[in-house]
């Protein structure tokens, strides 16, 4: 079975990456425009109407699509795609490392040097972007975005749609609301709430 990455960015190369090395099968990528090839190996389809035309048995979809800040459209290629019966397996570095007591949603991305611990439960289209930690017991929402180098210290729980900034770090037990966003290197030693957004250190909300 092959897959295809959805996006052609940055974000798409480097699920290109993890795939590549770890010795899959990846056919191409789809994007709005024409792209060149992806690491120069990936080639580009077409358009995401060439994935509709294939039998969602067959082939495995990536999300390539990244998410700083508004994963709006993250969220909904996933979704449509998920709808129509599309299988997103997850998509783990083979230099990151994942408990086998940890669980992971369908569509999560899992790039080099990440650490997931034990009892970790993370939803469905989840970044775990380069080198960030997740420790014991945290809970991360839907379509949420933890940016490179960010620390998760034991039992924090992120709500859906939430982006965690490059370099923040959020103490034990903390809990962020649904579509927060905490600034790159935000130290949060407080809960926040629903959509708030908060920066610095430590962590306040945006005036």
């Amino acid at each position: 079975m092959g897959w295809i990455i959805l996006g052609g960015g940055g974000h798409g190369s480097v699920i290109g990456d993890i795939l590549l090395s770890d010795g899959h099968s990846v056919e191409g990528f789809t994007d709005i425009s024409p792209s060149p090839p992806l690491l120069g190996r990936i080639p580009y389809l077409g358009d995401d109407l060439v994935v509709l035309a294939r039998d969602r048995r067959e082939v495995c979809l990536a999300n390539g699509i990244g998410s700083v800040g508004d994963p709006s459209l993250r969220l909904r290629i996933f979704e449509d795609f998920q709808g129509k019966g599309y299988d997103f397996p997850p998509v783990i570095s083979k230099n990151a490392y994942i408990s086998p007591f940890a669980s992971l949603g369908q569509g999560t991305v899992i790039f080099p040097g990440a650490i997931i611990q034990t009892a970790v439960s993370l939803g469905v289209n989840v970044i775990i972007n380069t080198g960030a930690v997740v420790d014991h017991g945290c809970k991360i929402g839907n379509h949420v975005h933890i940016a490179p180098g960010t620390v998760l210290s034991g039992d924090v729980t992120v709500g859906d749609r939430c982006h965690i900034g490059t370099g923040a770090s959020v103490i034990q037990g903390i809990e962020i609301g649904e579509g927060a966003i905490v600034a790159a290197g935000a130290v949060v030693v407080k809960s926040v709430g629903n959509g708030e957004t908060v920066m610095g250190v430590p962590a306040r909300r945006r005036p």
